[in-house]
C-alpha cells in the first residue's frame, strides 16, 4: 500500500473517531472515489462515497448496535496454535 493510501485510511480513521459527523462527511468527499464501492448490508438508494456517506449518517444516529460482522482468519488461529506451518515466501 503506497502512503497516500495510508494517508487517506488515517484521515478516515482519525474523523471517524472524532465523532464528528461533518468532519467524516467532509473527509469522505476529500478521501474517497466518487465511485468507491461500499459493502454493506444496509437498503442504499445511492452508490459510491455517497453511499459511504449514508453508512456514516447511520451510524451517528444509531442509539443501539443492530448488527455486527466479524471476519476469523483460522488459518492464521492454526499457525498460532502451532497446528500448521507459518510458511515464508
Amino acid at each position: 500500500m503506497n502512503s497516500g493510501n495510508l494517508s487517506a485510511l488515517d484521515r478516515i480513521q482519525a474523523a471517524a473517531n472524532s465523532g464528528d459527523l461533518d468532519l467524516v462527511l467532509t473527509t469522505i468527499d476529500e478521501v474517497c472515489a466518487p465511485d468507491m464501492i461500499v459493502s454493506t448490508p444496509l437498503k442504499l438508494t445511492v452508490s459510491g462515497a455517497e453511499a459511504q456517506k449514508v453508512v456514516f449518517r447511520t451510524l451517528h444516529e444509531t442509539g443501539r448496535i443492530a448488527q455486527t460482522w466479524g471476519v476469523v482468519d483460522t488459518a492464521a488461529q492454526m499457525r498460532q496454535l502451532g497446528l500448521i506451518p507459518d510458511i515464508k515466501h
